[in-house]
């Protein structure tokens, strides 16, 4: 099931599965890739939790204890455990909504917790806020993301920041090295599947709008133009951690029982 928020000449559709953004329009311009696969993390904007991108093995090790994640990628697991979980709605509102998903203590995650996840709208701009509570007995992982895609016009161009740190990667696994580099006007001819630091807001010229993308503690960033992205498109994904962190601990939150960890992220229409 999908349910519309709306605000003046804006509007998003979230599904119920995944508290997927399946499509949002701020101001009248179409702003993320639709659905060409059915594949959630190859359209819209996807919520990947606890963790958004690869463990290595499908497996972690914390606070002395083994854990075992659905491999879902090769050996790995990626995109964490609530991309096919029916939410509950809790809230529901004509320019918001909100969502609950709980995780279970089991083989594959230290303690049971209960995340909520609220969408808003207005005129200019869409937000989607985390709020994570611990309700197990053990501190647990955190490691999350999302995976917007963004609809350009012949050409896309990271504004800000000029620069950000480039993860240096082993095959699919960050180093723990960075180098410098700087976005310039050329950057969208270029292949990119690549993580970045930078904890600042980023601005996305599409062609169509400049988009303002904030982001609330998650610092790191994924630029990807490969395949799933059909060529209209680019992935900006906020993230939380590194690559890995269940095992490198690059970015990782770890959540004491009792405790809520927040975080989110905004698109916001800029004027030209």
């Amino acid at each position: 099931m999908t349910i519309e928020i709306t605000s003046d000449g804006s509007r998003a559709l979230l599904s119920e599965i995944g508290s997927h953004l399946v499509s949002l329009q701020l101001d009248g311009v179409d702003i993320l890739l639709p659905s060409y696969d059915d594949s959630p993390t190859h359209y819209g904007s996807a919520f990947l939790f606890p963790y958004a991108n690869r463990v290595r093995n499908a497996e972690y090790v914390l606070d002395g204890r083994n854990y075992s994640l659905p491999r879902n990628e090769g050996k790995n697991s990626i995109h964490g455990l609530v991309l096919g979980q029916r939410l509950a709605v809790t809230t529901s509102k004509d320019d918001s909504l909100t969502m609950e998903a709980n995780i279970q203590a089991g083989v594959g995650y230290p303690s049971d917790l209960k995340v909520r996840i609220s969408h808003s709208i207005t005129s200019k701009s869409y937000s989607c806020q985390i709020s994570v509570s611990n309700v197990g007995d053990r501190r647990s992982p955190v490691a999350a993301g999302f995976h917007p895609y963004f609809l350009f016009k012949d050409r896309w161009r990271i504004v800000e920041p000029e620069t950000a740190w480039l993860m240096e990667y082993d095959g699919p696994f960050p180093t723990g090295k960075m180098d410098r580099i700087t976005f310039d006007d050329d950057s969208y001819k270029k292949e990119y599947d690549n993580q970045f630091f930078a904890d600042s807001d980023i601005v996305l010229d599409t062609g169509y709008a400049r988009l303002k993308i904030s982001r609330q503690a998650m610092p790191f960033f994924v630029i990807y133009n490969g395949k799933y992205s059909a060529g209209i498109s680019v992935a900006v994904e906020p993230m939380m951690s590194a690559v890995d962190a269940f095992n490198n601990g690059i970015g990782l939150r770890l959540v004491n029982p009792g405790d809520t960890l927040a975080f989110g992220y905004s698109i916001g229409l800029m004027q030209y």
